[in-house]
């Protein structure tokens, strides 16, 4: 299990690198091996995730993002597109913040304090901003 756990692991690493070095458009070598290591880590992942559930440990899920990375891969490989152009980071990040201030509001009236702390935490970090810059 070790050893499918690094060939898993390493597989996700060598995706990652190519997309990072890459241009925004992939030569053919470039694409046929970022396509192929995304499908291995997928299948490793499977492989763990099969193995742990048989032991009834619930550490590795298969979950929808499994389904979406194999299109990915497909994709990767037939359109030869740097993934990076369609990261989502920033709003990931924004709806984590929002999913943290969320949590600790009430049911009822979540929505209103929900923005009444967004604005909040935004005008002490202007303010912030503000005071390193003087």
């Amino acid at each position: 299990m070790v050893n499918i756990l690094a060939h898993c692991v390493y597989n996700l690493q060598r995706f990652l690198e190519i997309q990072d070095f890459a241009g925004l458009v992939l030569d053919e070598s470039e694409a046929q091996e970022s396509a192929m290591s995304l499908r291995n880590h997928l299948r490793t992942y499977a492989i763990l995730a099969d193995h742990f559930y048989k032991n009834r440990i619930m550490m590795y899920k298969i979950r929808c993002k499994s389904h979406y990375l194999f299109h990915v891969s497909e994709e990767v490989e037939k359109w030869k597109l740097n993934q990076n152009l369609f990261h989502t980071f920033q709003e990931e990040s924004f709806l984590g913040k929002i999913k943290a201030i969320g949590v600790r509001c009430h049911g009822r009236s979540c929505t209103a304090r929900l923005y009444q702390r967004y604005f909040l935490c935004l005008a002490v970090y202007f303010q912030e901003h503000r005071k390193r810059d003087r």
